[in-house]
């Protein structure tokens, strides 16, 4: 697209003023970042205009803008001001890499993630899931965040890289949440110069990042002395044979490769399966439904990659969660020349969000959106919606390449969890939301109990 004249003149959308150079925004935005979008959206409409400091923002709430800027225009727009924060903790990775480079690392990524390559893992998936849960102690409320993180690393770690990361589960969830700070948006100049000028913060970051890069770095220096295909990622990135001035298959970007799939894959289905469970403690009519499909599919035994077409009201249940909570509540990007949104003319360097919460809960495609129904998600259901109305893995060509392995290893991890256990709250508090690059609950606790022991229980009261 051109760019625009510098005497180009714009009629922006409706949108909130603020006198203080949108200070008053800006920490509107911080304290409540999704009450934040979903009071510009319900007072302007689908297209909002605001500024923070110089910077002009624009949020886009329709399935056709979305997919305008996701997968039709997506050559007019990057990755948002925290790509270059994001570039100082996960390297050159497919999350932060843009253009060409990002396209051919796309391209010899994708081969890993072919249905035939998923279908190894998923015994691996359900294996890791049962021995994890078996050690919970049930006198004692649980994590769910953490205890799903004690699930999906191993996953992760064994299915695409080869390897068990077990002894540093702990230092790797504490390098992440370091990361994790460098997730924000709409940030103005001047609190962009403060971070620059956080000694202490750097330093978190810094160390967290190397944290990661030598265990990392160590996997993959076992891995070239032993020259075995093991079918796994790393296995392909190790494969990489680039000519003279190609990086892609140099160490350092393997590793910045890694440390990104790594990442992606433990957190983002973590997340899910976390939310998952919240809602199925609050909803027993779906619970019941979800434990009748496991116990007539399965009768008994762990789940099989062939069992996860015949598992539709878990997968049901798993869209359902990621509608209401998205592990991904919203995309940031920055347009690189004009772009048309309805019957505005977004200016070029323009911040432009779309959020997956936000359209999800939209009552136009989701009638009742605060409703936890998994029924939504029938075929039916599903074709009568248009496109870009539920989003939960991006779109277009930067889509997350590991969408069908997080669906796979959602719906087994919670066919072979759900067979065995049922959840309650441990607490009647008001749940609170952290907001940062995921939406993760704040201290989100539930009690475990294994189903045969609620069976053994419910038999003895009937006798009694």
């Amino acid at each position: 697209m051109p760019a625009p004249s510098e005497n180009a003149t714009f009629v922006y959308p409706p949108g909130p003023k603020d006198a203080l150079f949108g200070a008053k925004l800006y920490l509107d935005n911080q304290r409540d970042p999704l009450g934040f979008m979903e009071r510009l959206s319900r007072a302007y409409g689908d297209v909002v205009h605001f500024r923070i400091g110089k910077q002009k923002v624009y949020l886009l709430n329709h399935p056709d803008l979305i997919k305008g800027v996701l997968l039709s225009h997506y050559t007019n727009f990057v990755k948002g001001r925290g790509v270059v924060r994001r570039n100082n903790f996960f390297g050159e990775g497919l999350l932060t890499s843009e253009g060409d480079f990002h396209r051919r690392q796309r391209q010899q990524t994708q081969p890993a993630f072919h249905h035939d390559r998923l279908g190894v893992y998923g015994a691996i998936m359900s294996r890791v899931a049962t021995g994890v849960s078996d050690s919970w102690d049930v006198s004692a409320p649980l994590d769910v965040l953490e205890a799903m993180r004690q699930i999906t690393l191993p996953i992760t770690s064994q299915t695409l890289f080869g390897t068990n990361v077990e002894t540093s589960h702990d230092e790797i969830i504490e390098a992440f949440r370091a990361g994790l700070t460098q997730f924000r948006s709409f940030k103005p100049v001047a609190t962009r110069v403060v971070d620059s000028l956080s000694i202490a913060q750097r330093r978190r970051v810094k160390q967290a990042r190397l944290r990661l890069e030598t265990l990392i770095s160590r996997i993959i220096a076992e891995r070239r002395t032993q020259l075995d295909d093991r079918g796994d990622l790393l296995s392909l990135l190790l494969s990489r044979n680039g000519g003279e001035g190609d990086t892609q298959g140099s160490d350092t970007q393997i590793r910045d490769e890694a440390v990104t799939l790594f990442i992606g894959g433990f957190e983002s289905i973590a997340t899910a399966l976390t939310w998952t469970w919240y809602l199925l403690a609050q909803h027993p009519e779906c619970e019941r439904k979800l434990h009748d499909e496991l116990d007539s599919v399965l009768a008994g035994r762990l789940p099989e990659v062939s069992d996860v077409p015949r598992l539709s009201y878990t997968r049901m249940v798993l869209e359902e969660s990621m509608r209401l909570f998205p592990p991904v509540p919203r995309l940031v990007r920055t347009a690189i020349g004009e772009y048309q949104a309805g019957p505005y003319t977004i200016p070029a360097r323009s911040l432009v969000v779309v959020s997956q919460y936000l359209m999800h809960r939209d009552s136009r495609y989701f009638p009742g959106p605060e409703r936890f129904d998994p029924e939504r998600w029938t075929t039916l259901a599903k074709s009568s919606r248009p496109p870009y109305s539920f989003f939960p893995f991006g779109g277009g060509p930067r889509r997350c390449i590991g969408e069908g392995f997080a669906y796979m290893e959602g719906v087994l991890v919670l066919a072979t969890l759900a067979s065995r256990w049922k959840f309650t709250l441990a607490s009647s508090a008001p749940l609170e939301l952290n907001v940062t690059h995921f939406l993760h609950p704040r201290n989100l606790t539930l009690t475990a109990t294994h189903r045969s022991a609620e069976t053994s229980s419910k038999a003895l009261a009937v006798s009694g």
